[in-house]
């Protein structure tokens, strides 16, 4: 994990070299450079623009032909550098092309699904979500994040959609709010800034949660971005050693949910012969909710190689007494988004 962001973006920065060399490659056997261009001008007049709405879509992404989720580091180069390197006089207009949007892809017509006046049955949502790829629209990934925050108030349809939610097993219900991450891409912007606005009142008025925790991170690291909300952070933080005390503020919570309390005996000798200073074990007043929230707050400035060694030391800790409980996987979770590094497997497979 110590070399992770690293070798991450060694991997990106090749695919897209790669994928411009397979353009020209196009080029040299198809002798078109007209019709390859087209391809991807048709490409960016749809409305996802190549998107691929599914949770697992980072796995794969270097392998299709066009960015295959909007989150994270890029494996393409954009398609309008693709385009101009093909034709260069280019006018940036892509061809509007009309595809099967997500609704009629599961049968369910947008009006007919998502008319205010007829919210959406929470026994259908349940069937499909554990039947489909996860491949949600965009108003559905606007009300799942809305319900999974608490903020079910702000949405007449935004209760039902949370109702649907709480039926299902806590491993299903992260994959769903996972999956609703690249759609809100396609959210309009005034509606995605008053989601935003409801998530954080909701989670402001009540004691912040593990569950809280989690998608303060998502709503805060990945969507707040989308709008403007939230620029990108200073690198502040070269060392693990200079967030020492937040450090120890989150392996301390993972330890106070652990099974049976012995994470941070895993971690410590780890951290100790890492950094070269003492662990300072945090009170039971600092393992709560609200302290890691500050505590991960502090990371969103460090650098990817500080972010790798802090999910390096959480994953020491969840898997030492070889179970995850749900506590403990939202935990990590959020610490996921804050770092931009995948979850273990023990993780993403569902076991929680």
């Amino acid at each position: 994990m110590r070399d992770a962001a690293q070798a991450r973006l060694l991997q990106c920065s090749v695919s897209r070299q790669r994928e411009l060399l397979a353009d020209a490659a196009s080029v040299q056997f198809t002798r078109n450079p007209e019709a390859m261009a087209r391809a991807l001008k048709e490409v960016g007049g749809t409305w996802r623009r190549g998107t691929l709405f599914h949770h697992r879509a980072m796995e794969a992404r270097h392998v299709f032909f066009v960015p295959s989720d909007s989150i994270g580091m890029k494996t393409h180069p954009d398609l309008e550098q693709r385009i101009r390197a093909l034709e260069p006089k280019w006018d940036g207009k892509f061809i509007k092309v009309s595809i099967p949007s997500a609704e009629l892809l599961h049968g369910q017509p947008k009006a007919e699904a998502w008319n205010a006046s007829a919210a959406p049955d929470p026994d259908a949502l349940i069937d499909r979500w554990r039947k489909s790829s996860m491949l949600l629209v965009p108003q559905e990934a606007r009300l799942v994040v809305l319900a999974m925050a608490g903020a079910r108030e702000s949405d007449p349809q935004a209760a039902v959609v949370g109702s649907a939610l709480d039926k299902l097993t806590p491993a299903l219900a992260f994959t769903v709010t996972d999956s609703a991450l690249a759609p809100l891409k396609m959210v309009p912007k005034p509606e995605l800034v008053r989601m935003i606005t409801a998530v954080r009142e909701a989670l402001a008025a009540e004691p912040l949660t593990w569950r809280g925790v989690w998608i303060q991170q998502i709503v805060e690291r990945r969507i707040a971005p989308m709008v403007g909300l939230m620029g990108s952070p200073t690198c502040s933080y070269r060392s693990l050693e200079s967030l020492h005390r937040e450090t120890a503020v989150i392996l301390a919570a993972l330890d106070a949910e652990s099974g049976d309390g012995t994470a941070l005996g895993a971690v410590i000798p780890e951290y100790v012969q890492h950094t070269g200073t003492p662990f300072v074990v945090p009170g039971p007043e600092d393992r709560t909710p609200d302290r890691v929230a500050e505590a991960l707050r502090s990371f969103w400035g460090a650098t990817p190689m500080v972010k790798s060694q802090l999910m390096r030391l959480c994953r020491l800790a969840m898997e030492n007494d070889g179970t995850i409980n749900e506590c403990e996987e939202l935990l990590l979770r959020a610490v996921s988004v804050v770092t931009g590094l995948p979850l273990p497997p023990s993780v993403s497979a569902g076991k929680a």
